[in-house]
C-alpha cells in the first residue's frame, strides 16, 4: 500500500479505486462485477454490495463512486478504511466477476487504497471569448484555450493532478474553475478563489471556483469566483498611466492587435504568436494560482499568500507578481519550495 500523506486520508468519498480484471484465458471481452466488503469493515458497510457495473477485460472503469456503490454505509466504511490506511495495514475488498458464456465465470480481484488524485476542470465561458476579442486575438481563440490547458497541466506536472476542459468520466469529484471576462465582484480582480476558508490538506476535492458562493459572501469575502481575463488590461500603461503596476511591455505585445489599444484584430494568417503565448501565460498563471488556493496554498503560513516578494513565486500576492513575471517575460513562475513540498505531500504520484 502506498504511504498516505500525513494527516490526509488515502480514502474518502469519491476516492479512486484502481481495478485490474485478470483474464488468464483471454476469453472475457466484458463482465459484470459485484463488490462486497468482508473482514475489518463496520457493520453498516460489511453487508453492502455494489450495484453491478461493467468492466472490460483490459481494466476499463478504473474508478468507483463511493456514493453509487456504498450508499448509506459509506461513512462507516470510509472511517474504517482511513484507520487501516493510516496504520499502514494491508486491506482488501473482495469482488466477484460474473459473465455468461465466458470462462472463467468468476475472478477474485483486489482493491488497494491509494493517495488522492485531484481532477481539475477549466471551463472557458462565453465571457472568455469576449475578453479574447478585446485583445484582438479572437481568430486564435482555440489555440489560446489549448495553450492555457497545456500550461496549467505543466504547472502541476509531477503531482497527482489531471487538467481537462470538461469532466473526465474516470473521475467522480473535480475542482472546477471558470474563465470569464470581467470581475462580477466589481473589484477589478484578475481572479479569486471564492471557496470558503483555507483548505489545508486539500480535504475537499470538489470545490467550485465559479459562480457565487454565499458562505464566502456572508463572511465578507469576494463571493464570485473564477479568472477574469478582461481585467488584465490593468497592466496597460496606455490605458492606466497612473497605476503603478501598468507596464509598457503589455502595450508593446498586445497593442498591434487589441482594438482597446488602437490595434487591428489579428486574422488567422497574422503572426501573433507572441501575443497568443503571452495571453495564454497570463491566464494559465492566474488559473493555477487560484487552483493553488483551493488546494490549501500558500503553504507554511496561515495567510492566503506568502508574506513579501519572492521572485517568480506563483503564490505570492498579486502586488508582488508584476506583468513581466506573469507573462513569462522575466522567467516562468514556479511553485516556491515550501509550496512544491506541500503539493508533493498531498498529491504524490504513485
Amino acid at each position: 500500500m502506498p504511504d498516505c500523506p500525513v494527516d490526509t486520508p488515502c480514502l474518502r468519498r469519491g476516492a479512486a479505486f484502481p481495478v485490474v480484471l485478470e483474464d488468464p484465458d483471454g476469453t472475457c471481452a466484458a463482465a459484470t462485477m459485484l463488490l462486497s466488503s468482508p473482514g475489518k469493515v463496520p457493520a453498516g458497510a460489511e453487508t453492502a454490495t455494489a450495484t453491478a457495473f461493467e468492466l472490460s477485460a483490459d481494466g476499463a472503469r478504473p474508478f468507483l463512486s463511493s456514493e453509487r456503490f456504498f450508499d448509506e454505509g459509506w461513512a462507516a466504511f470510509m472511517a474504517s478504511a482511513v484507520t487501516l490506511a493510516s496504520s499502514q495495514q494491508q486491506w482488501e475488498l473482495q469482488a466477484q466477476v460474473v459473465s455468461e458464456g465466458c470462462a472463467p465465470a468468476a475472478l477474485p480481484t483486489q482493491f488497494v487504497l491509494g493517495p488522492d488524485r485531484q481532477a481539475i476542470v477549466v471551463s472557458f465561458t462565453p465571457g472568455f471569448d469576449v475578453a479574447v476579442d478585446q485583445f484582438g486575438l479572437g481568430a486564435h481563440h482555440a489555440a489560446i484555450e489549448q495553450a492555457v490547458l497545456a500550461k496549467v497541466a505543466a504547472h502541476f506536472s509531477g503531482y497527482a493532478v489531471r487538467v481537462d476542459s470538461r469532466p473526465h468520466p474516470a473521475y467522480i469529484e473535480y475542482t472546477k474553475i471558470a474563465v470569464l471576462d470581467r470581475d462580477p465582484n466589481g473589484m477589478g480582480l484578475l481572479g479569486t478563489d471564492n471557496t470558503p476558508g483555507k483548505d489545508v490538506g486539500n480535504k475537499h476535492l470538489d470545490e467550485h471556483i465559479r459562480g457565487i458562493n454565499r458562505t464566502s459572501r456572508n463572511a465578507g469575502r469576494a463571493a464570485y469566483g473564477g479568472v477574469f481575463v478582461g481585467e488584465l488590461f490593468v497592466y496597460s500603461r496606455k490605458l492606466n498611466p497612473a497605476i503603478k503596476v501598468s507596464d509598457h511591455g503589455f502595450d508593446a505585445i498586445f497593442g498591434p492587435w487589441s482594438p482597446k489599444l488602437g490595434g487591428t484584430p489579428a486574422t488567422d494568417t497574422d503572426e501573433a504568436s507572441q501575443a497568443v503565448d503571452a495571453l495564454a501565460e497570463l491566464v494559465a498563471g492566474t488559473v493555477s494560482h487560484e487552483i493553488g488556493h483551493a488546494l490549501g496554498l500558500a503553504a507554511g503560513t496561515d495567510l492566503f499568500h506568502h508574506d513579501g516578494d519572492h521572485p517568480r513565486w506563483r503564490m505570492d500576492a498579486g502586488v508582488h507578481r508584476p506583468f513581466g513575471e506573469r507573462a513569462g517575460i522575466d522567467g516562468k513562475e514556479v511553485w516556491g519550495p515550501v509550496d512544491a513540498a506541500y503539493l508533493a505531500k498531498i498529491l504524490p504520484v504513485e
